[in-house]
């Protein structure tokens, strides 16, 4: 069946963390936490990555915020219900499934600015609609623009000039993440600071945020 993985985020503004991830309303009314990306074969690799290069903590962060605590089983030091034949904790058992990382070495400082494609290139106009309609998970030929200017005019009216990243690639995972994580910390930039809070939201940046990563 495979691993599941699922990515959140928090931030932490004075001295609390706070849960930036999606909340919405299932269809029985229930509030649910989203994660910002989820998938199993698909993630798997960037999941590894993550874990071997930039992992900051394992096991389900003590001071996480509400929502994300929300996700485990409580209290922690419950004992597990016969985990492979071994008498341990909740708390014990996360620590091989609950890492944390950075965003900003994990995730931002790797997405190259102004460059959210990966391939960019004229490209012939049937192989773009491909791969927009998903028929195609890949564009295997594409052209420089010196190749480009070689054409003749004839045959450049076959190709457009098109950037894209391929599905489920490491620089696709890390640009989407990106550009959520920017949008949700901007959302509570905005939103997360009453005049009464105590917080002032200039002390906040992305250094402040961090992705808990669970695997199940």
């Amino acid at each position: 069946m495979g691993i599941d993985y699922k990515i959140y985020a928090e931030v932490k503004a004075g001295h609390r963390w706070y849960n930036i991830s999606p909340l919405i309303k299932n269809v029985k009314g229930e509030t649910v936490l989203c994660p910002l990306r989820s998938g199993r074969s698909s993630l798997h690799f960037f999941v590894q990555d993550l874990r071997d290069g930039y992992i900051t903590g394992g096991g389900v962060p003590e001071d996480a915020s509400e929502e994300i605590m929300g996700l485990f089983h409580q209290p922690l030091d419950d004992a597990t219900k016969d985990f492979f034949s071994k008498n341990i904790t909740y708390r014990q058992y996360y620590q091989s499934q609950v890492f944390t990382v950075g965003y900003v070495p994990a995730i931002k400082n790797r997405v190259v600015k102004d460059r959210p494609y990966k391939y960019r290139g004229y490209v012939i106009k049937s192989e773009i609609a491909a791969f927009e309609v998903e028929e195609t998970d890949t564009i295997s030929m594409w052209l420089s623009p010196s190749e480009y200017r070689k054409l003749s005019a004839a045959d450049k009216l076959e190709y457009a000039w098109y950037e894209w990243n391929e599905p489920n690639t490491n620089y696709e995972i890390l640009t989407d993440l990106n550009t959520k994580v920017e949008m949700l910390l901007l959302w509570f930039l905005e939103n997360g600071f009453p005049y009464d809070s105590g917080v002032s939201r200039s002390e906040v940046s992305y250094s402040d945020v961090r992705l808990i990563i669970t695997t199940s």
